[in-house]
Order: C-alpha cells, then sequence, then structure tokens
C-alpha cells in the first residue's frame, strides 16, 4: 500500500487506536487523553490557512467517565462562517486497521443550522473517517474536501439530499468518494 494519511470530518467522534503495522501487536492511540491542544492532528478548514482553528472549531473533551476521548466542533460558528473542516493525523500510516467509535448530538444539532448562513441541512450528522487521502499541505485554501475515500458516517438528524430524516434506529455507514474514483473488477467506475 502506498503512503496515506487520513482526516476526520466530524461534529464528535470517539477515535480509538489505529493499528500501525499488520504484524504489529501494538495499538497506536490517535487521541491522547489530555491533549487539549490537539497536538497530533492538522486543522484544514475551507476559506483558512493550513492550522488555522479560529473559534477553536475543532477541540478536545472527555466523557463524564473520562474513558473516551472526543473532539467537538463549535457547531455555531462553524455553521455561521466556515466551510467544511477537516482534522489530519500528523504521521501518515501506509498498513492499517482503524478502530472508532462515533457520536452525534441530539436533534438539537440539526436546529442549529436553521436560519445560519449555510443552511446545509445535510451537513447535520454528517461525519466520516477521510482515508488514503491528499496531504493537508496540498489542499487550496477554497478546497472543500480532499481527494480521498471517504467512510462517510450519517446519523438520525442528517436533512439529507431531500430534506428527510433517517428512521430512528437507523444509522448508515458508506463509501463516499471526493473527488476520487474506485473500479470494480470488471472496470466499471462505482457512482
Amino acid at each position: 500500500m502506498g503512503k496515506m494519511i487520513f482526516a476526520i470530518s466530524l461534529l464528535a467522534l470517539t477515535v480509538g487506536q489505529v493499528f500501525s503495522a499488520p504484524n504489529d501487536s501494538n495499538w497506536v492511540q490517535l487521541l491522547r487523553q489530555g491533549d487539549t491542544s490537539l497536538s497530533d492532528w492538522i486543522v484544514k478548514i475551507q476559506g483558512q490557512t493550513l492550522g488555522a482553528n479560529p473559534y477553536r472549531t475543532f477541540s478536545y473533551a472527555q466523557a463524564n467517565d473520562g474513558s473516551p476521548r472526543l473532539i467537538v466542533t463549535d457547531t455555531v460558528n462553524y455553521a455561521n462562517n466556515y466551510g467544511f473542516g477537516h482534522l489530519f493525523y500528523k504521521t501518515p500510516f501506509s498498513d492499517y486497521l482503524l478502530r472508532a467509535q462515533f457520536h452525534f448530538p441530539s436533534k438539537a444539532s440539526y436546529a442549529l443550522t436553521q436560519g445560519t448562513a449555510t443552511g446545509k441541512t445535510w451537513t447535520i450528522q454528517n461525519n466520516g473517517l477521510m482515508l488514503h487521502c491528499q496531504s493537508p499541505s496540498s489542499m487550496s485554501v477554497s478546497q472543500a474536501y480532499p481527494n480521498s475515500f471517504e467512510n462517510q458516517l450519517l446519523g438520525y438528524w442528517n436533512g439529507g439530499a431531500t430534506g428527510g430524516f433517517n428512521p430512528p434506529d437507523v444509522r448508515s455507514s458508506n463509501l463516499c468518494l471526493p473527488q476520487s474514483t474506485v473500479y470494480y473488477n470488471n472496470g466499471s467506475p462505482a457512482v
């Protein structure tokens, strides 16, 4: 496998650990407890220079029991002021297993975009793990997404293309291809 970097596009995500090599039994913890500055991560927000994190769009928090580490997005400022944002882990991986848990805020997060400048309801509870993506330093200031294969994660209150909601017991995970193409065995591109 070639060199790979991954990014996370998220509202709230608990990232577990990534396995760094196929025969290595040691897990690499991507979010370190107490790392409130997210020093192992590089912020890239559309319309901002690399590393700029105005309004602390991405920040560190811990669950009440102290165990999961959460990345929290300041959704009010984010929805009113910015394009899309991503966090890139500082070290590329080429052979890995990724273990993560994700959690979306309540229905209140959906209401945050109502009346905002963006009004993009489909962005609510729409997060993902951007795998095999371009480096953050190669992205233009105006670029919305890194070229990547995204494991897209959608929650119940995601407005979707039609503005509707998923049934309460439905969460989805799918392949999203920002500026990328996957070809099936017969050579046909995925749609």
